[in-house]
This record gives C-alpha cells, structure tokens and sequence, in this order.
C-alpha cells in the first residue's frame, strides 16, 4: 500500500514538472545556442551516475552552483575529518560549478543533478544509496526529499536562507511545499529570519536550528602578497582596483568610474570581471569601445605599459585576484540582481564595495556595512569612493584589519552543523560511531571540559548563531 502510494504521487509530482520543463526549453537552447554555456550531458542529468557499489556509508552533498560550492568547503571539511571512512559524493546544477569542483575536490566523484522526475531520482538514489543528503541553501526537490525520506535517509538544509522574493513565491504555492519541508529531518538556518520562513513553510520548529552562516567560516587568502607578485610579472605594477562578477547594464558604470580613476591615478588599471565568462568577448569590445586598451588575464605576460583594463576570463580564480587590487567593487549590485559575495574581497585584504541591490545578502552587507567595512555605493558614486579609498592607505588597512578580526570572531558554523548532522548519522546507524573520528581531530571541533560539551549535546536545540551576531535588517 505505501509503495502504491509513494508511486502514485510521485506520478503527480511529474505530472506537475513536465510542463514546467517544456516551458524552460526555449531558454535552455538559448542558453546552449546563444550563451555557449554547456547543459551537460543529458543522460547524466537523467540519472545514469557512473558508480561503483560499496558498503560504506555515503554523504551526498548537493550545491547548485559556484557560490553554494564556495560557501559548503567549510562544512564539507568539517563531515570529511568527523566521519573518515564515509564516501562522499557531489552534485551540482551548473556545469561551471562542477569544473571547479574537479579542480577543488580531485578525490571526490561529482555529478551533475537529477531533473526532480519520480523515475529519475528513484534510479540514483539505487546508486548513490546514502545514508544522508545534505542540500546547501534551498535545493529541496519534492521528488528527492520525499523519496530520501521514504529510504530512510537523513536530509539535511544547512546554510538555510530564504529570500523575501523566493518566501513570497513558496507561500503561493504552499500546498506543495508544506508537505515536503515538513519531512526535512533538520533545517540549519542562517539567521532567525530565514528560519520563521522555514517554520512558515512548513518545517516542524524543533527541527530548525539557527547556527549561522557557514561562508563566514572560509578561511583568509594565505598569501596576498604573492598573488600581487604574480600579477605583477604579467601585467606591471601601479594603483589597481577590482570590480567582480558584472553584469549587463554595470560594465557601463563602472568603466565611466574608471575613466575618473584615470584622471587621479593615470596610470591604474581596473580588473573587471563579468559574472559569465561567456561574455568575455562583449565585454571586451565595450572595453575597447570606450577607448581603453585592454588585456585577457589569461594571456601570458604583457609586454610595455600595463594595461588600462584587464578582463578575467577565467572561471573559478576571481577570489584570489580580489587581493590584486586595492579596492573591489562587487558587481550584481548596481542592477536589481541581489548582489554577490562580498566576504571574498575582505578574505583577500581587499576593501569591498557594493551597490544598493543586495537582496540575495542582505544581511551580511548590513553587517559589514554597518561594521565600516563594507560600504555601498551608486553608479553615480563610485567613482569618487574608489578614488578616495586609494588616496588613503591608512583606512584601507584599518577597514581590512577590522573585516578580517569580525570575521574571526564570527566563525562556526560549519563545525556546529558538522555535529548537528553526524549526531544523526550516529542516531541511525547502530555501527556509525564506530566511523567517526576522535573528538580531538575533528578540525574546528568545540573545546571546553567534557562536561560542558555533554551539556551543549543535550541542548542541542537551542544552539543559535556565531558568538558575533549578524546586525539584522529592519524586517
């Protein structure tokens, strides 16, 4: 009878999917034809995972693109030295994303992920077989929640955010979403906000737990110095600043900032960075048609003057060449995009800037704009803030100082939803203690005396966010 059931809406489910996937495929061929961004290979997206079988316990991490990827390192590091004799497997959205999780996790196998059909899922949850799914933000696909749940396997949300935009999108469509986030095993929610639309959606409150924000446990760039020298035998040295991850309609504004740079500092160079690589070549010819002279910075080394803008062309590098210019606008900002992360430039000892549309990070630019480290600006603007922050060592290094101390401070989330998740693990399985490691070599793990790590496991529920709160947006 349950399996007659879980059949019968898993058939409903599809039902309700197909159409929505006849609607997307005009922009997916654009994406293909127009964009030249890659889908993938079709079969692996309709489940045929290339595995071998085992009997050791599996973690499937799920990240939909670059940033989720960027944002779960931590916790992945943190499950990998808890739990040393688990396999763990990941999956991604984008085929950018899983070329820099070739890169980052050479030692890990990593699949593109399943479209949410009933036939589909069932067929790599037969693979993959994992004692726990762990989805980075909000990836819950009703299929693979329902049918994990079905199995038996844990399903976790960490690093839990919901946006304003995508509460009141889920809200509309309610009778389908209160039924899959209430079988969600836990919730691990970035902030109280994100975690009363979790309860609003559907998620029992004893299962959601607010424990910060994982990006925030990233660590520093080791050695900004030697990614400037690198730079530097390419390209020349002199005044440079950063704008990352651009989109149509900023490049505009920020090479008009630029040509101001120019007039104070004649000789500095701008690094941009469009948030599609695919876009080089437009980009490039806006570069040009502004009369700037421009360089790939995948080239080799640039012989004479440096030049005026240098356009990254790479995937995946952005986060260190942050450390390369002395200021660093964010782009996605300036346009109604939601932003983008801006903890990348404060981890490179670069001074971020941001515009005024930050939805997707709202929370995070209060903070640090409201720390004085951060600081948001307009098209109109930004010029005059870059050329200001350039003329002035002395708050460039105390605003860099300060972000790289807050940040210190704000550290653990990952180690606290680390715990969360193989305390399950451990719940379930009668042999997973025997796979965890020693307390003592899990990196980030608690101190404190054994009695009071006792206690914070049996108060488990009421752990909250970092020791340094995040200041919250008005609501």
């Amino acid at each position: 009878m349950a399996g007659a059931l879980a059949r019968t809406r898993g058939l409903l489910l599809d039902l309700l999917l197909l159409p929505v996937l006849l609607l997307v495929l005009p922009w997916i061929l654009f994406l293909v034809v127009v964009r030249r961004r890659g889908v993938g290979t079709f079969t692996e997206r309709l489940g045929s995972w290339r595995l071998h079988r085992t009997d050791r316990e599996r973690i499937w991490v799920h990240c939909v693109s670059v940033g989720e990827l960027n944002a779960v390192a931590p916790l992945l590091a943190e499950l990998r030295a808890a739990r040393p004799g688990s396999e763990f497997i990941l999956s991604v959205t984008t085929t950018t994303a899983r070329e820099i999780a070739a890169r980052s996790y050479p030692d890990l196998p990593c699949f593109l992920f399943p479209i949410d059909l009933s036939f589909v899922v069932r067929r790599v949850l037969d693979r993959v077989r994992p004692s726990a799914l762990v989805l980075v933000e909000l990836e819950v696909w009703p299929q693979l929640v329902l049918e994990s749940v079905a199995r038996d396997v844990a399903v976790f949300v960490v690093n839990g955010r919901i946006s304003a935009r995508g509460f009141s999108r889920m809200k509309r469509l309610a009778w389908i979403a209160r039924p899959v986030f209430g079988r969600l095993t836990e919730v691990h929610a970035r902030d109280d906000e994100c975690a009363a639309r979790f309860a609003a959606l559907g998620v029992p409150a004893d299962r959601i737990h607010t424990l910060g924000n994982i990006k925030l446990d990233k660590a520093p760039l080791a050695d900004p110095a030697a990614v400037r020298r690198g730079y530097e035998a390419r390209f020349g040295g002199g005044v440079r600043w950063v704008a990352g991850c651009t989109h149509p309609g900023e490049e505009t504004s920020v090479l008009a900032a630029h040509r101001a740079v120019r007039e104070r500092f004649p000789e500095a160079t701008l690094l941009l960075a469009p948030r599609h690589v695919e876009r080089t070549d437009a980009v490039i010819a806006l570069v040009r048609g502004a009369g700037f002279t421009v360089a790939r910075e995948s080239q080799g080394r640039v012989e004479g003057a440096p030049p005026d803008v240098v356009v990254v062309d790479r995937i995946g590098v952005l986060s260190d060449l942050y450390a390369v210019g002395e200021v660093a606008f964010v782009g996605g900002s300036l346009i109604e995009r939601g932003g983008h992360n801006i903890l990348e430039p404060v981890l490179a000892s670069t001074v971020p800037l941001h515009g005024p549309h930050m939805a997707n990070f709202r929370e995070l630019a209060c903070w640090l704009d409201g720390e004085g480290i951060a600081e948001e600006v307009s098209a109109g603007t930004l010029a005059a803030r870059v050329i200001a922050l350039l003329e002035n060592e002395e708050e460039r290094a105390e605003r860099v100082a300060a972000g790289l101390d807050r940040l210190a401070e704000a550290r653990g989330a990952a180690a606290r939803s680390a715990e969360r998740i193989v305390r399950e693990i451990e719940a379930r399985s009668p042999s997973g203690r025997a796979r965890r490691a020693p307390r003592s070599e899990v990196r980030g793990s608690r101190t404190g005396t054994a009695e009071e790590r006792t206690e914070d496991a049996a108060e488990g529920d009421t752990e909250r966010s970092a020791s340094v709160e995040l200041p919250r947006a008005s609501r």
